[in-house]
């Protein structure tokens, strides 16, 4: 079967002249049928509770930031990436894993488990190809829900900068926790504080 090519833009944004500090609805219904969820920094969703709620195709964006959490993710089909800037940029989003409280005995900042075959965290696949078999070119509006109408979207491999920073801060943890390698990580740091912990494992 011939895989149709749907030439639709991933992302939407609100048809607002104005910069928003929100976005008119939370998450947004995408042309292809998917949903993208903002979280992060005072947004709507906690970051654990967009992973949560999102589906297979659905996609996260998280808002610059740091952010100590002990991340859990199984679900397939996911794209989760930091906010696109106006100027073209990834806002800088730092992930730390916890070293206090209930989370910090699971000792890492993102876990990637058995069923999140086709997730990409980072920078996002050129296409998509959805249960329904379209394929899907990936293009984001520069300021995302704070851009003007009209604002022209980009293709996702030129915004510019690094997308995700995951710290491992202390012995035996790590940064990044993936079962069987699942998942693909890209356009990411891995790295360790003062020589301590594992970025990936």
């Amino acid at each position: 079967m011939i895989s149709r090519i749907a030439l639709i833009s991933t992302f939407v944004v609100a048809g607002s002249a104005f910069a928003q500090d929100s976005p008119d609805r939370n998450p947004e219904q995408n042309n292809d049928g998917t949903q993208t969820y903002w979280c992060g920094n005072n947004m709507q969703w906690d970051i654990q509770e967009a992973i949560d709620d999102a589906n297979p195709g659905d996609t996260i964006v998280i808002r610059g930031g740091d952010y100590v959490n002990s991340l859990s993710i199984n679900t397939p089909n996911l794209t989760i990436r930091p906010f696109v800037t106006a100027a073209g940029g990834w806002e800088v989003v730092n992930l730390w894993n916890p070293t206090q409280g209930p989370e910090n005995q699971n000792g890492w900042a993102i876990y990637m488990g058995e069923d999140t075959e086709n997730t990409y965290i980072g920078m996002p696949r050129q296409f998509r190809q959805l249960p329904s078999g379209f394929i899907t070119p990936t293009v984001i509006v520069p300021g995302e829900y704070t851009a003007a109408a009209g604002t022209a979207a980009i293709e996702a491999d030129t915004v510019t900068g690094e997308c995700f920073t995951f710290w491992s801060r202390s012995v035996d943890n790590t940064g990044v926790m993936s079962v069987n390698g699942r998942g693909t990580f890209e356009n990411c740091t891995f790295t360790s504080q003062l020589g301590f912990g594992g970025g990936a494992m």
